[in-house]
């Protein structure tokens, strides 16, 4: 991987680790689904930046 893609899954991963945390302090069920969503789009975004390897 090149710089910019290490930079742009550090980042993700970052964000979906933030992401996670703010699901857990949730008080909502419809909160607690937004995030949910949120996270997995983040997810697949980094799967795809790193190709799977994390």
């Amino acid at each position: 991987m090149n710089d910019a893609a290490i930079t742009k899954a550090m980042l993700l991963a970052e964000l979906l680790a933030r992401a996670q945390g703010a699901r857990n302090n949730a008080l909502g069920e419809s909160e607690r689904k937004s995030l949910d969503a949120s996270c997995e789009k983040l997810a697949k975004e980094l799967e795809a930046t790193t190709g799977g390897a994390e």
